[in-house]
Formats: C-alpha cells, structure tokens, sequence
C-alpha cells in the first residue's frame, strides 16, 4: 500500500505577493517528508514538524495589515493568508508526540504565527508547535470545525489583555469572584472585545463589565455578559461617549481597548482624561490596546505607525512617566491561552460567535467585509466540506 501523499505535497493555498496584487487560490508545493525512509506512510524530515489538514480558517484584521503592508520589492515569492485553523494531524514528529500528545488522527485548533510565510487558508499546515503556533486538542463532537477556527488569534489577544498586566490577587485563568471590581471594554462587539467581556464575567466574575459599542450589538453583548452598554454611534456630533462612561461612576481596574480609544485618553469633549476612568497604578490596574489611539483602518499603512507611537507611551508607563499601566498587545504563540480557552470553550464558559462562513475561493469577499469593520463576529473560510 502506498502513501495516499505525495512527495513533495501538493495543495491549494491562497497565497499573494505583495500589498499591488490580489490574495488568489493557487497551487503550493513542499518538501517535507522523508523519503530515505521505509514507511507506508512517510515520515516527516523534521520531528519538531507537524502536519495538519486543515478543515476551516479565519481572517483577522492583522491579515489585511499584513497584505496592505508587503511592498513590491517583497514579492519574488508569494505569501499565505491567515492564521487561525481547525483540522486533523496527519503527521506528528516523534518529538512533538514525545513533549506535546498530538498523534496523527487528533482535531485540532490553534494559531500559527510566521508573518510573510504560509497561511492557515490552505488545504494543508505544516508547522513547528515549539516555535510557530499555539495548538490544542479539541472534540468535533462538542466544537465544528468552523467554531474551532474562530478564536485563536482573537480569544489568544483577549487573554493576553486580560491577564498580563493586571496584576490583582486572584485575578487567574484558574478563575474566580470578582464582584468588587470592574471592567471596561472599548469596541466590544469586535471578536476580541466578546471574548473579554466573557472571561471578565464567566471566568472572573467580575461584577461591573461596561461594553462600549453600537446599539445594534448592545443585547448581545448583556447576554455574552456585560452588565452595561455604552452606544458610541448615539453621541451627538462635538461630544463623546466619554461622557457617557463617566456617568456610570465606576473607576476601572482594566480597560481593554479593541478599536483605537482616544476618547478615553482625553477627550475635550467630555472634559475628561483617563485618570478619570482608570484606577492608580498602585493597586494593579491597566489599560492595554490592540490598536492604538485612532480607530484602526487596516487598509492604512499608517496604522503599523500607531504601533511605533504605542510603544512609546509603554515604555513611559514603565519608567513612571504617566501614572498608569499601559500596554500594546502584540499576541504571541503560547501554550498557556491555547489550552485555557480550548478549555473554556468545552465547558461551556466560553462562546464562539461567528458572523460568517465562506468557501476558500471566496477569500476577496471575505476580506472586504472584514474591512468594513461591520463583522459581528469572525468571518470563517471554509477550507473541506
């Protein structure tokens, strides 16, 4: 019986070049087994390596950034879309069977990290768990495969905000009673501010969680959690939805800003400045950013110049410079957030939301209604029916 693939392996990926020319389905082909070998089903080179078959994808606003920002001279090779999957192993090195349980036949999810390498909007990954990606385990039988590709960037970044710079006594994804404290979620109807607004009450129990976001997105995001709601899109022209948050009266022991908060930075309208809003430094609170201070267009280049300024105001943070915490989020492949959420998403804790599902040759489509900044939810390409 021979091996049913093929060295080198051949698929269909969507892949571009550079930031002039459009992200199309074409034909890759890689090297990776080991032919020198006698097997029926041959091994990989690498025994860091693991190769999955992907069943579903998911874009996120870093993919668009990522295209927006390739220059022509970067394109004498062509570049892979995504970075959330799902699917199944069909290979798994010894070493990663040895340190991390995966076996040819495991469902899978996760994230995979090589900018301007291969993408997850593929018919198969080939990864290195060690250093590329955050994988775990999941069971279809409790989780599609399109759900189990909708969170991994976005639920990896929420954790990340959530836990890494608050630093409160008990405040761990181990989970807990929070009813004395407070959060405050700026573009909460993003996919990133959902999940916050879910392990701030399901898994910290968080008492007062205020989602700022549209009056469409307002009774979903009660029933995800939030205990108040701040309709951005109803202030008037010359004021600010800072007025309206400061009205609530709470101080905040995180804010989570998903969309570009300056309003709450400062905001004239209002009369306001985040001291107004944020707890002291002191007693472990944070604010911490996805994008900066001006809401996010990813089709602008200029918005990888926001980070540049964000990390500044970090570094003046640390140096006590301003006298708040604040930090840019920039997710990192871990294994600690992938089988926390893998397993908050089995027990219920956890909600998947998904806005849509489309077939991989669709991936144009996809794009430009993720760039709306109107997708409530993730947008989901569907890799095998």
């Amino acid at each position: 019986m021979t091996d049913p693939l093929p060295s080198p392996l051949t698929y269909r990926a969507v892949t571009y070049r550079h930031n002039a020319t459009p992200p199309e389905v074409t034909t890759v082909s890689v090297d990776i087994f080991d032919t020198k070998r006698t097997s029926t089903a041959l091994p990989l080179k690498d025994d860091s390596t693991m190769l999955i078959e992907v069943h579903a994808a998911a874009l996120n606003p870093v993919d668009i950034v990522l295209m927006t920002a390739t220059p022509r001279i970067a394109g004498a090779w062509r570049k892979g879309v995504g970075r959330d999957f799902s699917g199944r192993v069909v290979r798994a090195g010894a070493r990663v069977t040895a340190e991390r349980g995966f076996r040819a036949g495991d469902s899978v999810m996760g994230m995979y990290a090589l900018p301007l390498g291969n993408g997850t909007v593929a018919e198969y990954l080939h990864m290195n768990p060690f250093w590329h990606g955050s994988v775990t385990k999941f069971d279809p039988a409790k989780l599609s495969y399109e759900q189990a590709a909708a969170w991994p960037l976005a639920g990896g970044t929420a954790y990340m905000s959530v836990f890494d710079h608050v630093r409160i006594d008990g405040w761990t994804p181990a989970g807990g009673s929070h009813p004395d404290r407070a959060v405050l979620v700026l573009g909460a109807g993003t996919a990133v501010g959902r999940f916050v607004v879910q392990i701030a009450r399901a898994v910290l129990g968080v008492g007062a969680v205020v989602a700022v976001c549209s009056g469409a997105s307002a009774a979903e995001l009660r029933e995800l959690g939030a205990t108040h709601t701040v309709d951005y899109t109803a202030v008037k022209p010359g004021q600010s939805y800072a007025s309206d948050v400061r009205a609530l009266g709470f101080k905040y022991d995180l804010i989570v800003d998903c969309v570009g908060g300056y309003d709450i930075l400062s905001s004239p309208a209002a009369g306001t400045t985040i001291y107004d809003f944020i707890k002291p430094k002191a007693e472990g609170s944070a604010y911490v950013t996805l994008i900066g201070d001006a809401k996010g267009v990813y089709r602008s280049r200029p918005a990888l110049v926001n980070v540049s300024w964000c990390k500044l105001r970090q570094l003046a943070s640390r140096v006590g410079l301003v006298g708040y915490t604040y930090a840019l989020i920039l997710t990192e492949p871990r294994r600690d957030w992938a089988q926390a959420f893998g397993e908050w998403l089995e027990a219920g804790k956890i909600r998947v939301d998904i806005d849509s599902v489309r077939d991989m040759a669709e991936i144009q489509a996809a794009i430009d209604h993720l760039a709306t900044n109107r997708a409530r939810g993730k947008v989901v390409l569907r890799v095998r029916k």
